[in-house]
């Protein structure tokens, strides 16, 4: 079965089809439910196929091992400093076959019983005994930003999405046609969701998707939309390509 926010993408967009075109329809069938192998939805006379796709790989796991690594530690030291500690972590810093709660616990106690000593200053390198990343921080005076600590995760700045995204939404594509090819006597819809802010935009996902397809819908595909999520439950679609 499809999970709760898959489900909801797909009730929104059948939504924004059924206002945008002034039609009457809903979704009559979820065809997944007794088959893993089928698409997620048929609405009318549209036969409906959701996906996703991470800016990048493994992002959204990646960011679970991230949450985990630092979980209750801006809330816990919000009252505790003198000072602010803006705290950079590289994306692939954390990584399979560390411990979250050791890494936890290791940034609990430099936080605690080193960061006091740390010049005031940006981009100041930090290497924890027994951490197997390093951090970047920015000690920032209170005055300025008030006390507390902010993690983020930062990305090489040699990343571009342009070149490192097609091929694997290509890939993922391919793996959705003979789910969409079965249902010939319907208008076939491909819909594609991204939830990142801070890194994709819809422009740039509609580059990204027609350099995956060289601009040229499969025949398996009649329309080819994008599902922005950035912002749920406030969803934002876009019509890419048409046959």
């Amino acid at each position: 079965m499809l999970v709760t926010q898959d489900i909801e993408i797909v009730k929104l967009f059948v939504e924004h089809l059924k206002e945008s075109l002034n039609l009457d329809i809903k979704i009559d069938s979820i065809p997944e439910e007794s088959n893993s192998s089928d698409i997620d939805a048929i609405a009318g006379p549209y036969a409906i196929e959701h996906t996703s796709i991470d800016t990048i790989k493994n992002q959204r796991r990646d960011n679970n091992w991230f949450s985990q690594s630092i979980e209750g530690l801006e809330s816990y030291f919000k009252d505790k400093l003198d000072y602010r500690l803006w705290i950079q972590i590289e994306y692939d810093g954390i990584k399979k076959g560390q411990t979250w709660k050791k890494n936890r616990e290791l940034i609990m106690r430099w936080i605690q019983n080193e960061s006091h000593n740390l010049s005031y200053g940006k981009n100041l390198v930090v290497q924890i005994e027994g951490l197997d990343f390093t951090l970047r921080v920015n000690k920032i005076p209170k005055e300025e930003l008030g006390t507390g600590v902010v993690f983020v995760r930062v990305i090489s700045e040699d990343f571009d999405p342009q070149n490192e995204i097609p091929y694997r939404l290509k890939l993922l594509i391919d793996t959705k046609l003979n789910k969409l090819g079965k249902y010939s006597n319907h208008i076939k819809i491909l819909l594609i969701e991204n939830s990142d802010l801070a890194l994709m935009n819809s422009q740039l996902m509609m580059d990204v998707i027609n350099k995956a397809i060289n601009e040229c819908l499969p025949t398996e595909i009649d329309e080819l939309w994008y599902a922005d999520s950035s912002s749920y439950p406030v969803v934002k679609f876009s019509c890419v390509l048409t046959q």
